[in-house]
């Protein structure tokens, strides 16, 4: 079978994830297939050089809508025939408007199916504009797939709500833990003079939520408990991320700030083993690999109370109001101050890690595009 898979805009981040775990998994189940990759000049290729792998990079395609709209409607069409696919497994939101290829559609952009007044607020008017126009067209590929792929229930209900014609064909696959399957943690040693190590590993989106952790961080530098939070955000290339920092200085926190930069998989897991709690306030996600990752390293989670993080973290982590500061910041101190609290809230936040894998989902993911 000949399995072309859609990954025409991934650069960074967990979409990016996704296409290297998912396609390392295939060629260990089913080998035989053929895989072909269609990408960017920016999508680093995992697994260049496998005779089941080809990536076909296109990369006139970049920085213009128009662009990718003519590959959509014209050039992905013509190629699916000429090089003879049995079906096209789009992990970006879009499918061409006419093709009668067998196509699996892996939604994993939530903001194009939640009604969310967090991110609205986080948004200009040009970007909800870009929004709008991008809703369309991933609604009507929903209605085209013959098969919808999402990560969690929460997601499938929402797209279920925007296009109720996909109720039979949507599919929950959960997946893994993100670029790291976690390391034992050491024992906490707890002390109340020890710096409280907080991270938040995320590359810059305005619905990740920065703020309102950056107020909590002011909030506890000011009642004098010593806390310090790491981030990774790329501030050489990312406007929205030397925003973060810009807002950090300006309410007096960038002493308490380490911002690592973009990391090698081995220099974030440093930042998870150095942690004491991992705090996750992002309004708008599909799954939250960061989330499952922290599991994965057993670290106590606070979370945004959100539907989507309740159902990825469960009874592993502790939950907040996304726009308040000051309950995360009593959170944190409460934290802080009960080391037992904090190792009993680890050791869950490992028992449900163990509930994600990659195998799994890339044995899940095959059979839907083989029926």
């Amino acid at each position: 079978m000949k399995i072309a898979i859609n990954a025409l805009t991934l650069r960074k981040g967990g979409t990016l994830v996704v296409l290297n775990k998912l396609l390392t998994g295939f060629v260990e189940i089913a080998p035989e297939n053929e895989y072909h990759v269609l990408a960017n000049l920016a999508t680093p290729p995992a697994l260049e050089g496998n005779p089941q792998v080809k990536y076909h990079h296109f990369y006139w395609t970049s920085g213009s809508y128009s662009r990718v709209a003519f590959w959509y409607v014209a050039v992905l069409p013509l190629w699916l025939r000429r090089h003879k696919i049995d079906v096209l497994f789009s992990q970006i939101c879009y499918l061409p408007p006419f093709t009668r290829r067998r196509s699996v559609l892996l939604l994993q952009d939530a903001k194009f199916f939640y009604n969310s007044k967090e991110l609205r607020k986080r948004l200009t008017v040009s970007e909800r504009f870009n929004l709008w126009l991008k809703k369309r067209w991933t609604y009507h590929s929903v209605g085209a797939a013959n098969r919808i792929l999402v990560q969690s229930d929460t997601m499938a209900r929402s797209v279920i709500a925007k296009v109720p014609s996909a109720r039979d064909r949507v599919s929950t696959v959960h997946h893994g833990p993100g670029i790291l399957n976690g390391q034992p943690r050491p024992a906490y040693r707890a002390g109340p003079s020890d710096t409280f190590e907080i991270a938040y590993v995320a590359i810059y989106r305005g619905y990740k939520n920065f703020e309102v952790l950056l107020r909590a961080l002011r909030l506890l530098d000011d009642e004098g408990v010593p806390a310090r939070l790491h981030l990774t955000l790329d501030v050489i290339d990312n406007p929205g991320a030397r925003a973060v920092m810009a807002y950090a200085r300006k309410i007096g926190v960038e002493h308490a700030v380490v911002n690592h930069g973009e990391l090698a998989p081995e220099r974030v897991a440093e930042v998870y083993l150095a942690a004491r709690v991992f705090v996750f306030p992002s309004v708008c996600e599909s799954f939250g690999f960061p989330q499952v990752e922290a599991m994965a390293f057993g670290l106590p989670i606070l979370a945004a109370d959100t539907a989507i993080n309740r159902e990825i973290c469960n009874q592993a982590a502790i939950y907040f109001d996304p726009d308040d500061e000051h309950l995360l910041a009593a959170q944190l101190r409460r934290l802080y101050k009960n080391p037992a609290e904090l190792s009993a809230l680890s050791e869950r936040s490992a028992r449900r890690g163990r509930d994600f894998g990659w195998t799994g989902a890339a044995a899940e993911t095959l059979k839907w595009l083989k029926a």
